[in-house]
């Protein structure tokens, strides 16, 4: 049994050393930039580590490959994009047309990176350097959609979720932040313990992002009228709470509610918040009965919570999906392709011009 568990050893060595230097070939860029002095696009050959490295990432390329845990940080930034997208379920031309709407943004001067913490802040807490704001723009007299992806408190997929999102809201004219909050990529224990533990510091830069929305709307180009919230997995529940009449809650931030919150296999009832839930803004649910990743029970709680709201008069809609996975993004290929337009219509019908 020692020489099968030395043997076994080996083998995934050798198998996890083939897999670095496979993405690391396949993955490598010959250059950045096009003839004309334009930024290349990024393909499907890229790596992750390539990714990073490209200038139109520059200010927040740490935040492009999500897993920060020591074997994943060793291996993913070697593999290739198309690796990663065919491991997580997803499609590799949603996440490429995200990563290049932000390329184009930033070539065409349409992307402002916000620090919402101040440098002293940073100073004092080194963590909070991996917070900021990707603000993508639309056009000027459209509402402003603020982004929260998931990764269940130990990782933020924008990749994922935050850019393929946030380039089918911009096809439609919409201002898009895409936020980026602290987590604990070696956090132990189960959903609930690393929620109770990393939950409050991720609210604490959901609510620290919007603020600063708000405060710098002439500065940046936007109005907060009519703003919508989305949010995917555990970026869902940051989302969710921001809607609680509590302390995580837009009205204990003194900020306006939300025309729409957007909740994506996410949104589940916490019955430790009953009575809490009578400042929810209308919202819109996506998620699948048989969720994988959050497990039955978990998804059991999204329709509990839809008739929690419908009953207390708060205006919901909801979409089930069957064939799509947790991590679906912007649907595309899936059941839930088409998601966007429900979610979208659903803002419009709140008020949003």
């Amino acid at each position: 049994m020692r020489k099968l568990g030395i043997t076994m050893t080996c083998i995934t060595a050798v198998l996890v050393l083939c897999t670095v230097l496979f993405g690391w070939i396949l993955g490598k860029p010959a250059t950045y930039g096009n003839a004309d002095g334009s930024f290349r696009h990024i393909t499907a050959r890229d790596s992750f580590a390539s990714v990073e490295r490209h200038p139109a990432f520059s200010d927040f390329s740490s935040f492009i490959q999500p897993w920060k845990d020591a074997l994943n940080q060793t291996v993913t930034p070697r593999l290739s994009m198309e690796f990663v997208c065919l491991q997580n379920r997803t499609s590799i031309s949603s996440i490429l047309d995200g990563l290049n709407r932000v390329v184009d943004a930033q070539q065409a001067g349409n992307l402002t990176y916000c620090d919402f913490y101040t440098d002293a802040e940073r100073a004092a807490e080194p963590d909070k350097e991996e917070t900021g704001l990707i603000l993508l723009h639309g056009k000027p007299d459209m509402p402003v959609a603020v982004l929260a992806s998931g990764g269940a408190f130990k990782s933020v997929c924008l990749f994922l979720e935050g850019f393929p999102v946030a380039n089918k809201l911009l096809e439609q004219g919409y201002n898009v932040a895409v936020l980026k909050y602290r987590v604990n990529p070696n956090a132990g224990g189960d959903f609930d313990t690393i929620t109770a533990e990393q939950g409050p510091i991720a609210n604490e830069d959901y609510a620290r992002a919007i603020h600063f929305l708000f405060d710098r709307q002439k500065e940046l180009g936007i109005s907060m009228d009519g703003y919508s919230v989305w949010g995917f997995s555990a970026g869902g529940r940051l989302t969710s709470m921001w809607g609680l009449d509590n302390a995580f809650g837009y009205a204990a931030n003194g900020l306006p509610a939300p025309q729409a919150m957007i909740l994506v296999y996410s949104g589940w009832y916490e019955p430790q918040y009953e009575g809490l839930y009578k400042a929810m803004p209308p919202t819109y649910f996506a998620y699948l009965p048989d969720d994988d990743v959050i497990g039955a029970e978990y998804a059991a709680r999204i329709p509990a919570f839809i008739d929690y709201l419908d009953r207390q008069g708060t205006p919901t809609a909801f979409d089930t999906y069957y064939t799509a996975k947790h991590g679906f993004g912007e649907g595309r290929g899936t059941d839930a392709e088409g998601w966007m337009n429900h979610a979208v219509a659903f803002w419009l019908a709140q008020g949003v011009s």
